[in-house]
């Protein structure tokens, strides 16, 4: 193949664009997301006046504005427990939830909760102790399939904590909330979520 001077200009144009491109100063390290949100969660914790705690009382129950930190960046409070455990590999819980983002960079407001939530449907998914493993319910129907994108550690690693028909109250860092909101670094709070046993 001859090498012609227009062929040499694109490829230097294409180059070019790709550097600027790659470039841009609107971008911030993986470090500097995770301490940007940290001191977002920690003003909207202020500004709500939550507490938090290392762990979970005897009862389970937290009381009003009083969250369990169990993971670095993840927070539950427990409403009502539930009755029961799941099993690893074996429980199917079908979740119900409100979430909305607690940034100000971005605004978030999603409404699956309700037994209708104006159309929308459930999220079930199979419970595992090992939360790396998100596995959507084999038997969720094509409207529930749907929701698939919302799965997310902070639901799994809630699950564990309570049983059948429980609610709770979740905030979560980016690292564990719906992969599909992670680009942006966006932490959430979960206003209400409600586990149910199939």
């Amino acid at each position: 193949m001859k090498t012609t001077p227009t062929t040499i200009l694109l490829a230097l144009l294409t180059g070019l664009m790709l550097f600027t491109t790659g470039c841009r100063k609107d971008r911030i390290s993986y470090v500097e997301m995770i301490s940007r949100e940290k001191k977002e969660i920690a003003a909207f914790m202020d500004k709500e006046g939550i507490r938090v705690r290392k762990n979970f009382p005897a009862e389970v129950v937290t009381p009003e504005k009083e969250f369990v930190e169990v993971e670095d960046g993840l927070y539950i409070r427990v409403i009502n427990k539930g009755v029961g455990a799941p099993k690893s590999g074996e429980t199917v819980i079908s979740s119900r939830f409100n979430f909305h983002s607690i940034s100000n960079r971005s605004k978030v407001d999603l409404k699956l909760y309700g037994p209708t939530s104006a159309g929308t449907f459930p999220l079930p998914f199979v419970y595992n102790e090992n939360n790396e493993v998100l596995v959507l319910s084999p038997k969720a129907d094509p409207n529930e399939r749907n929701n698939q994108s919302l799965l997310c550690i902070a639901l799994v690693e809630a699950a564990k904590h309570v049983g059948d028909g429980a609610e709770l109250q979740i905030i979560t860092s980016f690292r564990y909330g719906p992969a599909a909101l992670s680009r942006e670094g966006i932490p959430l709070f979960f206003d209400i979520v409600h586990f149910e046993y199939r």
